[in-house]
């Protein structure tokens, strides 16, 4: 019987501001089951430090960090490159212009869960050159498997998620990296961002993330493009699928609303 385990990084609410436009940076947690991460960019973003992630023990993590073991396409197994590994399975969901392999069906999960918050929402589009440069940290990642951390950078937005698993082979879908993440909010009520903005510690905490970052990024109003790198690795007996989101513009300023 395959185990599995799930972390969130999101981009929360305990770094210190760098100045009133700043976007927040994130810690990881540690948790058991699929790993996710949060909205770490803008300008002068703080990168989130790491926790130690560790592996699942077994059973299904629910809440941010989604089901554990998905079928569909197999695994990447090189992680470097746009595309590679396996298919997403059976969709329902058309490729946005651009997503190919792995990465069909993200676009279109961002753009339901912003409909789902708000009708008048602009739909993200794909961007390939952002999802270029998502893909080399998404590999990065693969070098120190089991570990997330946010790029030390401030040129976009930043959503992070992995899965680790037992199981020969999986595919942590994208409509799945992003349902964990919009299960944040369940913990958030409306305001601004460390101003009127309310964050249940306890409500994330069960949830195996940090904060509630990675949903307000998913929904900020003025993000208007995605880009996404997916890559693979193996640490002990676990094989983990690691996913990058990048946004442009950035979500998650100090003193503003997502919407």
């Amino acid at each position: 019987m395959a185990c599995c385990g799930w972390l969130a990084l999101a981009c929360a609410e305990e770094d210190e501001p760098l100045d009133e436009t700043a976007s927040t940076g994130g810690s990881a947690g540690v948790v058991q089951g699929v790993t996710s991460d949060a909205g770490a960019g803008g300008s002068a973003a703080q990168g989130g430090s790491t926790g130690s992630g560790t592996s699942g023990t077994g059973g299904t993590s629910e809440g941010n960090g989604g089901s554990s073991l998905v079928t569909g396409g197999s695994s990447s197994t090189g992680g470097s490159g746009q595309g590679l590994g396996g298919s997403a399975g059976s969709m329902s969901t058309l490729p946005a212009e651009g997503e190919t392999g792995v990465f069909v069906g993200m676009t279109a999960a961002h753009n339901e869960a912003r409909q789902a918050e708000m009708q008048d929402l602009p739909d993200l589009t794909w961007s390939d050159e952002i999802a270029e440069f998502a893909q080399e940290w998404a590999d990065e990642l693969a070098t120190q498997c089991g570990t997330l951390m946010h790029r030390d950078q401030d040129q976009y937005g930043e959503n992070l998620a992995t899965q680790g698993t037992t199981a020969a082979s999986g595919f942590y879908p994208p409509e799945e990296a992003v349902e964990n993440w919009v299960s944040e909010k369940a913990c958030w009520s409306y305001g601004t961002i460390r101003g009127t903005e309310t964050c249940n510690q306890t409500c994330t905490d069960d949830l195996n993330s940090t904060g509630c970052g990675h949903y307000t990024q998913v929904v900020w109003s003025d993000t208007r493009r995605v880009g996404c790198g997916y890559s693979t690795c193996q640490s002990g007996n676990f094989n983990f699928e690691i996913w990058v989101c990048n946004y442009d513009p950035p979500g998650n300023y100090i003193g503003e609303a997502p919407y």
